[in-house]
């Protein structure tokens, strides 16, 4: 501290940690490779995890031409993952999704996005292989 009698002696370094909170929402979330019953997504970490990240939750639903939702599906993640492959999924149908990232304080704030599996296969490339974790969800008639 400097006054007007020049600068005081410095005080001692005093180490101290402060608990964690919720983390800010994933900084993206990007659905890639539509298929037919198929969409991959991509995330992307919080800028500000507050912490130490545990686990992602993705919340996902169909939604119809009325625009009505249909039943709210969830599925837990690794907090080392950063993609993941949705299998068993609709054909040419739109799926809203809510991601959000989880410390030990609980979950942060969410991002939402939208997509559409595809009608059909004619002219769509094969996805390119991917070492990320994919999950089989299973559709009722």
């Amino acid at each position: 501290i400097v006054n007007g009698k020049g600068e005081g002696p410095a005080s001692p370094d005093k180490a101290f940690s402060t608990p964690e909170g919720a983390p800010n929402a994933p900084t993206f979330l990007k659905i890639i490779n539509p298929t037919l019953d198929s969409l991959t997504l991509e995330w992307g970490p919080p800028v500000h995890p507050n912490g130490i990240l545990t686990e992602y939750t993705l919340k996902f639903q169909p939604i119809n031409s009325t625009h009505e939702l249909g039943p709210l599906q969830e599925i837990v993640i690794s907090a080392n993952e950063s993609s993941l492959i949705l299998r068993n999924l609709n054909y040419s149908t739109r799926y809203k999704f809510y991601f959000y990232a989880h410390t030990s304080a609980g979950p942060g704030s969410q991002i939402t996005e939208e997509s559409v599996t595809i009608m059909d296969e004619a002219g769509i490339p094969q996805p390119a292989l991917s070492a990320g974790k994919e999950i089989f969800y299973a559709t009722s008639p």
